[in-house]
């Protein structure tokens, strides 16, 4: 199931809100915070939009089944769905970066944590 919610375009909250995306089996909203007690995996998207088999068939869900953990994968900005700015200006593109995707995984995190 997909999960959506508000998020600066540039991670450190300078710039207007835009959507970030979270892909796990569960409800709605942010993705449930994952049982007491139990491993997190995060599978970290790359240059192309997230899709399902590619999250959740491969070595790290093999690992993820085998300790009973929560399975997450967060699409990289910029490609498929997670598009934080309204066009692909050179200045829009400024948060098209390892920083600012790193940082999208922190507020992931602290989402998760606030729940």
């Amino acid at each position: 199931q997909r999960y959506y919610w508000a998020q600066w375009s540039d991670a450190d909250g300078d710039a207007a809100a835009a959507a970030a995306e979270a892909d796990t089996v569960a409800a709605t909203g942010v993705p449930p915070a994952p049982r007491n007690g139990t491993y997190v995996f995060l599978v970290l998207g790359g240059e192309s939009p997230l899709r399902a088999q590619h999250a959740f068939d491969n070595a790290v869900a093999l690992l993820a089944r085998a300790h009973d953990a929560t399975l997450l994968a967060l699409e990289h900005r910029f490609y498929g769905a997670s598009q934080p700015t309204a066009d692909w200006t050179p200045r829009s593109l400024r948060y098209l970066s390892t920083e600012q995707a790193l940082a999208d995984v922190v507020n992931l995190i602290d989402k998760l944590e606030q729940q």
